[in-house]
């Protein structure tokens, strides 16, 4: 494998250094030093205690107070307050401390040994840009002293190899994935989106970038959608296609935060490792016809695109790829910035906080040798209490929206199928009339919906197309909540769905109201719930289906009384058309005599929201808008890229 070099400022020739080599040859490398016996630090430390017939623990008196002494250094207690405790009369007379106030504790502690590489401060003069006036009237310009606090990383380097805890470590193998910079940033935005861009239909990249922006302008909204994801469908070449489907695979299953290759009749946990390598292979496969064919790239030598080959092996050796992440190291600015900063008094504060860090590894140091030289007697600092079965079982987590809200499907029984959702105790929008739900909300055959639904009910009068029309309250949104999946998460989410009017400019003493425009949400719900457990087909044709939810209402008491509230949904057509190339669902509009197939279902019924992309063919239709696209589009492919729920569910098991 080759990197790619990436020429630095001054540097006549890239590869002029590369093909420089100094051979240096030692004799006797590597073998035996007779007569020598190399101790690490721990060994060392250990022997001078036993040569002056100290306890491991000193300059603390037993392990008891060292105990006590570790924790007053570590658990952020400020100065005062340690000054304070080791005064009390407790802590003096029953505890018998041999540190009687803050000075003689911090003496004990800067006794502790000092770790390799210390803090070593060195004076610089910085020449500014500003120029003054000299004591012989010259103009100089302007200096400012600053301290330098610097620690040398040689030393540093040799207190990790001399680690008696690492004698076999492979620092290679401690180089974790990173999703996010590997992956998300560094193959898909910095890579896959610029040769995909310019693999878009246009004769320059101004037109290539006006197209994309049509792409994106009309994508139907949704609150977790991430836009980036989506325009790369609609482009006509195959390859290109499928290069960015493995990418993207790849990124999904690499997120998955359980992994089996062993759970064979457990269809949805097994393969995943599989389908992982399955995705790479393939990006492999058509990345030369995709981008190099078409002249949009020369070679892969991509150091985080050569990376991914490795995540498969390490997740079998370390774990999940989100179990590690740059957080781990990044969280350490904490601890070194601001952690140190608030100990300070803010005079001097750099001075301090290098003290403050200083002790807080030799604490920490110390607390490795104890680790190492009582190994028998191990101390257990970390030791947490043991948590019991029934504590630590996972219950559904359900935010707290406040008293304003209430469960529907908990307060009731709920069938196999449906599932919990949340509204709001009152409803905020009243007196909606039929002719307002037809030419505000869209329900253009909400009678006819609902006459079916209320015979279905057997709730259906004799008199109802006689009687007064009904008024309706209706809801904003309600929240659906999402069970869990083994591959992503331990805990529910809650999804929202929103079936809100358009919203008009107004203009009043208040200030000024801008338009809002209609929010009708795409969901998968059930037409009806499954006669048993055992048929529980989440895609099959009695499963979830496509549909727009356009209006979220109580059933009216003159009609009737029902236990969840209800929503009129205009269906699309069934989860059978699956696009070979991109491997997503494909549906449009259910029609009955040029008429939308709508019906009026429980809110119970729907699973979750879901976002569907337009099929745009070679080029959009600039008259098309996020707005409303739904109704300009007529085909459309089903987004398993939304969240992670998504994936799981709408993902061809058999991936090929």
């Amino acid at each position: 494998m080759t990197v790619e070099e990436v020429t630095d400022n001054g540097d006549s020739s890239p590869g002029m250094s590369r093909n420089q080599f100094v051979s240096v040859n030692f004799s006797g490398a590597g073998a035996e030093l007779e007569g020598e016996t190399w101790k690490n630090g721990f060994q060392q430390f250990k022997d001078t205690k036993q040569e002056k017939s100290e306890e491991m623990w000193s300059p603390f008196k037993s392990r008891k107070e060292w105990q006590l002494a570790r924790w007053l250094m570590l658990s952020g207690v400020s100065h005062g307050d340690i000054d304070s405790f080791a005064k009390l009369s407790i802590i003096q007379d029953e505890l018998h401390s041999s540190f009687k106030d803050k000075c003689t504790f911090l003496k004990k502690i800067d006794a502790l040994p000092t770790v390799r590489g210390g803090w070593i401060c060195k004076e610089l003069e910085i020449v500014g840009n500003i120029m003054k006036k000299a004591a012989d009237g010259t103009e100089v310009p302007m200096t400012e002293g600053v301290e330098l606090w610097r620690r040398d990383p040689i030393e540093c380097i040799k207190e990790l190899m001399e680690d008696p805890r690492l004698p076999l470590c492979n620092i290679f193998h401690c180089i974790t994935p990173d999703i996010l910079h590997q992956l998300h940033k560094g193959v898909f935005k910095d890579h896959i989106v610029r040769w995909s861009t310019r693999a878009v239909t246009g004769k320059s990249k101004k037109e290539r970038e006006r197209e994309i922006d049509i792409w994106f302008q009309s994508m139907p909204r949704h609150p977790t959608l991430r836009h980036f994801k989506c325009y790369f469908w609609c482009h006509q070449s195959e390859e290109i296609i499928l290069c960015v489907r493995a990418i993207l695979d790849f990124i999904e299953y690499s997120q998955f935060s359980l992994h089996t290759d062993e759970s064979l009749e457990k269809m949805d946990e097994a393969l995943r490792l599989e389908k992982m390598d399955e995705a790479l292979r393939s990006f492999h496969s058509h990345k030369d016809a995709a981008f190099v064919d078409t002249g949009i790239r020369q070679a892969f030598n991509i150091p985080k695109v050569h990376s991914m080959k490795y995540y498969t092996p390490m997740t079998l050796s370390i774990g999940a790829a989100p179990g590690y992440n740059t957080e781990w190291s990044e969280r350490l600015h904490i601890d070194f910035a601001k952690l140190a900063y608030r100990a300070s008094n803010r005079r001097d504060y750099i001075k301090q906080m290098t003290r403050w860090l200083d002790r807080r590894e030799k604490v920490l140091w110390f607390t490795r040798f104890l680790d190492w030289a009582l190994e028998k007697d191990r101390i257990d600092w970390l030791a947490t209490r043991e948590v019991d079965e029934e504590e630590n079982k996972e219950a559904v987590t359900i935010p707290e929206f406040g008293e304003a809200l209430q469960v529907e499907g908990i307060r009731t029984n709920l069938q196999y199928g449906e599932s919990t959702c949340m509204v709001a105790k009152r409803t905020p929008v009243t007196n909606i009339t039929i002719e307002s739900l037809d030419s505000d909300f869209g329900c253009s055959t909400f009678v006819y919906a609902m006459e079916r639904f209320l015979c279905e009910q057997n709730l259906l009068q004799s008199d109802y197309w006689d009687a007064q029309p009904a008024k309706y309250s209706l809801y904003k949104q309600f929240w659906v909540i999402v069970l869990p999946t083994l591959e992503f998460s331990n805990s529910s989410i809650v999804d929202v769905v929103h079936a809100t009017a358009a919203q008009p400019a107004v203009l009043s003493g208040r200030g000024k109201r801008k338009y809002t425009p209609a929010q009708f949400e795409t969901v998968l719900a059930r037409k009806s719930l499954p006669d048993s457990q055992e048929d529980l087909d989440v895609l099959g044709k009695d499963g979830l289906h496509v549909a727009q939810v356009h209006a979220i209402f109580d059933l009216p008491s003159q009609l009737g009384s029902f236990p969840h509230p209800l929503a009129y949904v205009e269906w699309f057509t069934p989860l059978r058309k699956l696009d070979k190339v991109t491997q997503m669902y494909r549906v449009e509009r259910s029609m009955r005599g040029k008429i939308h197939n709508s019906s009026i279902i429980p809110i119970t019924y729907i699973a979750c929201s879901c976002h569907l992309v337009p099929f745009y063919g070679k080029h959009a239709d600039p008259s098309w808008s996020s707005e409303k696209v739904l109704d300009q589009c007529q085909h459309f492919y089903l987004n398993p890229y939304l969240r992670p729920i998504d994936f799981v569910l709408l993902r061809p098991k058999d991936n090929n």
